[in-house]
């Protein structure tokens, strides 16, 4: 297949399903969110392997945080292709499965997934917390740190306020559709809402997790210094 295809060159880009908008409409913002938290997903794993990562089953081990990482990259990019799928779509596979606009296949079943995924990263978020109360001897009392330390939690940081960024376009861009009344990715904003907004609570607490685990000191926010 050729890289480019040259059918963007007007400004204009595809959903699933052949409708064309703008690129710089409030959909495609937020799945080029989603695609940016992605890369800085990918930037997280380079850095956690290079404290010599390797598989393991262990939860507090970097090996294991680089696997829950590596299918969080696999969901973020089934999040962004049920983000660009137009309900119309949707209705059409599900009422005539013999002559669907697309595969059915390659219509992301995401939204069907959000509660078994929630209950992943919920599970996930509290089994590090835990490792964290124990290496820092307390539990935590505020959220306030500053996004520093070892070059893994720096990044795992930086990933976290990006989640926050794709939260608030997808945020956005349910908004624009809602008044619009139109319809694409309108079915899969509220679970791709909640998954961010978990997704980010789960990367505060890695990255809390790789500077205890590391031993670099956790700083925190001091008002009178700011």
């Amino acid at each position: 297949m050729k890289i480019y295809t040259k059918t963007g060159d007007g400004g204009e880009t595809g959903l699933f399903g052949g409708k064309r908008v703008a690129k710089n409409s409030p959909i495609i913002e937020a799945i080029g969110e989603v695609d940016e938290l992605n890369a800085h997903i990918g930037l997280c794993r380079a850095a956690l392997a290079t404290r010599g990562a390797k598989r393991s089953a262990d939860m507090s081990s970097p090996a294991r945080l680089a696997q829950i990482l590596a299918k969080t990259q696999q969901q973020l990019f089934s999040l962004g292709a049920a983000l660009s799928t137009n309900n119309s779509v949707r209705a059409h596979v599900k009422s005539q499965p013999t002559k669907p606009p697309v595969k059915p296949a390659a219509i992301s079943d995401f939204p069907s997934k959000i509660d078994r995924l929630l209950k992943e990263l919920e599970d996930q978020i509290d089994d590090l917390e835990a490792q964290n109360t124990k290496l820092s001897g307390s539990p935590l009392k505020n959220f306030i740190r500053l996004p520093a330390g070892c070059e893994a939690a720096a990044r795992l940081h930086a990933a976290r306020a990006v989640c926050r960024r794709a939260e608030r376009a997808v945020v956005g861009a349910a908004e624009a559709a809602h008044a619009t009344a139109t319809t694409s990715g309108a079915n899969s904003s509220a679970p791709a809402i909640k998954y961010l907004n978990r997704l980010s609570d789960l990367l505060f607490v890695m990255a809390r997790y790789t500077n205890l685990k590391s031993g670099a000191a956790e700083e925190k926010w001091t008002p009178r210094e700011g």
